[in-house]
């Protein structure tokens, strides 16, 4: 039995009662969410693959997460494969991420295969796939210290596949339509926090954000910004190391696409903070931040008016990114309905929070 064949016991909630039998529906395009927690306990040295996984969308485009605590001198290569409704052999191994300082770099390392690219942290399908595995070759200790996988997430994007019926997703909160609330979270200003790189930590001071809102940014802002930069694409914002950091410090959270305002406040609603990721052309928006434009940008979503007004901190607007209301026409301009639009971390704090005015 060779390496592959050792297949991890994966328990998985898929977001399909079954495989789909038939083509893409005439439905709109939805996001799922597919998750996948490993046993307990620490990896060992080697190559572990999921089951076969099906997505119950003709997936389009798709975006990895993952939570991994590596220890120094250890690390995890994370690898994604497809295949269609109609294959029957499955896509090479892509490539989607690595995380720890001494990640393994397998042989077969690629980010291209038939019909599906990844493009930095995103999977771009040029033919809708059904079928979906993870593979995680990790790399320990001599002393027997081990990376821990505590989750996988992948969230897809494409219409259902015809005759699947899907259960709700495990990902999505709980509609709360009347909803309106405020979350408290310290601001922090990526210009004043790191002069000198200023122009490209959006990115983890939102994250850093995040994590003082809980109580978890220890330390300084500068050695968290080096534990999300990513030296494959020399890059701070490639959003899944952004997540991944925040879980290693003990706040869950993934990379997704919400559909819109409604999506926002049920996350807000159950206590989770949105990262969004925003462009703008100046003179776009009727009520501009400080920030007059930007080609791509991170803000930290936090609560919603009476007003309907959408609370944000901005890292790049000091003197007004802290509590900035964003009319819900501008957010929608600005993340919703451009194209690639509603791109999101969601943060997962603990508590949910209860509606006041």
């Amino acid at each position: 039995m060779n390496f592959e064949s050792a297949v991890l016991s994966f328990w998985v909630w898929l977001v399909s009662l079954q495989a789909p039998p038939g083509s893409p529906s005439t439905e709109a395009s939805t996001v799922r969410h597919l998750v996948c927690r490993p046993p307990a306990g620490t990896l060992a040295d080697g190559i572990w693959v999921s089951d076969e996984l099906a997505s119950g969308v003709a997936i389009q485009e798709a975006w990895p997460s993952w939570e991994v605590v590596a220890p120094a001198g250890t690390g995890v290569q994370l690898a994604l494969r497809f295949r269609t409704e109609a294959a029957t052999a499955w896509g090479s191994w892509l490539t989607v991420g690595q995380w720890g300082d001494d990640a393994p770099a397998p042989a077969d390392e690629s980010t291209q295969s038939a019909g599906v690219v990844i493009d930095v942290d995103t999977v771009l399908c040029r033919q809708p796939q059904a079928w979906v595995q993870w593979r995680v070759i990790s790399r320990g200790r001599p002393d027997g210290v081990r990376p821990v996988v505590e989750r996988l997430v992948l969230a897809m994007a494409g219409k259902p596949l015809g005759g699947t019926t899907l259960p709700p997703d495990p990902l999505v909160p709980p509609v709360r339509p009347d909803w309106r609330g405020i979350v408290m979270v310290p601001y922090r200003d990526q210009g004043t926090e790191v002069p000198r790189m200023k122009g490209s930590l959006c990115s983890p001071t939102t994250t850093w954000m995040a994590l003082a809102s809980v109580g978890r940014a220890e330390g300084v802002l500068e050695d968290f910004a080096s534990r999300v930069y990513d030296p494959r694409h020399d890059l701070f914002g490639v959003w899944p190391r952004a997540t991944a950091a925040a879980a290693e410090r003990g706040l869950s959270g993934y990379v997704t696409r919400l559909a819109g305002l409604d999506a926002l406040r049920d996350h807000l609603a159950a206590g989770h903070l949105i990262g969004a990721s925003v462009r703008y052309a100046e003179g776009q928006l009727k009520r501009p931040p400080a920030l007059a434009a930007t080609k791509g940008h991170l803000i930290l979503l936090r609560g919603i008016r009476a007003d309907g007004s959408v609370i944000a901190n901005d890292p790049a607007s000091a003197g007004s990114g802290d509590g900035f209301a964003w009319l819900p026409e501008d957010l929608a301009t600005a993340w919703l309905d451009r194209s690639g639009g509603g791109m999101a971390y969601v943060f997962e704090r603990a508590e949910s929070l209860g509606s006041r005015p």
